[in-house]
């Protein structure tokens, strides 16, 4: 299979160029979550029902001091054309996020639903440029790269992270084109039920492909990769190809999420659930791990 691989590798290997690096050691907290997809709350926006789930998970990670890193496609603009429609819509949640990045605990890279983020100017003209409010000016001086790379010195290795699209020839090369049929075919069926068959995460074969191609690059890069794209959770056992994917936020009454805590990496999954007494409330669950980083690396 690995022969058959590594035609994304060039592209893989492009987002990390110029990346900003992020120093951690064993003490260090990070949460990974990707694949948000905050829209304007119509009919196609499937995060809407998904967001007090969020905002108990994100509420959770501030207080626990978490740097939290959104890993692509944090905002839907392939199907909105209007980042303020979306700000308004949930903005007690950038509020919490512009608080985050005060503190120099908020990152975020590009997706291919909101790779109109990688321009310049962008987080000015809709971050910041013209707003009054609280967030806006936390917001200062926030951009979006193609992935970020934490290092810790003291033992020697790099977890990269990106948003995974760089493994899909037509969502990174193509992705105009993606976004005009998201936005012009697509969206409309959606509001009927009709799923997207150019999505990473209906297509089975096509995200199969995809995780191979971010696995191999691991493998051949003797390193470690966290991503997201293809909503599908990846928790691979020691001695595999260190790649790991968070799943996404768009699932029925379940998030996923990957943190680094303590020297160890865990899999999490938030959701309802209900008490003796019939009360809902949001749970945390650790579905894989926690494993010690250094028995990951170690096997590399």
């Amino acid at each position: 299979m690995w022969t058959q691989l590594g035609h994304r590798d060039k592209k893989i290997s492009d987002a990390f160029v110029g990346a900003p690096e992020v120093f951690v050691d064993d003490s260090s907290r990070i949460v990974f979550m990707s694949d948000i997809h905050r829209g304007d709350s119509n009919g196609a926006d499937a995060f809407y029902p998904q967001r007090n789930i969020f905002m108990v998970a994100l509420k959770y990670y501030d207080s626990e001091g978490f740097t939290y890193v959104e890993l692509g496609d944090s905002d839907e603009l392939w199907e909105n054309r209007h980042f303020s429609d979306i700000r308004e819509t949930y903005g007690s949640i950038f509020e919490m996020l512009a608080s985050m990045h005060e503190a120099g605990r908020y990152y975020s890279v590009i997706g291919n639903h909101d790779i109109v983020k990688k321009e310049p100017k962008w987080p000015e003209e809709n971050m910041t440029a013209g707003k009054a409010d609280r967030a806006a000016e936390l917001f200062r001086g926030l951009f979006f790269p193609q992935g970020i790379v934490f290092k810790n010195p003291a033992k020697g290795w790099k977890i990269h992270a990106l948003h995974g699209h760089q493994a899909d020839r037509f969502n990174s090369d193509f992705w105009r084109i993606g976004r005009f049929l998201v936005r012009y075919i697509w969206r409309p069926l959606t509001l009927i039920g009709v799923k997207d068959p150019l999505s990473a995460s209906s297509n089975k074969r096509k995200r199969g492909v995809i995780e191979w191609e971010l696995a191999y690059w691991a493998q051949k890069h003797k390193t470690m990769i966290v991503a997201g794209h293809t909503h599908r959770v990846a928790f691979p056992n020691p001695g595999a190809p260190l790649y790991f994917n968070d799943g996404c936020c768009v699932r029925h009454e379940v998030l996923t999420a990957i943190e680094i805590m303590n020297g160890e990496i865990a899999l999490v999954r938030w959701g309802i659930k209900s008490n003796e007494e019939g009360f809902l409330y949001v749970s945390r669950e650790e579905i894989h791990g926690p494993v010690a980083l250094d028995v990951y690396f170690q096997t590399l």
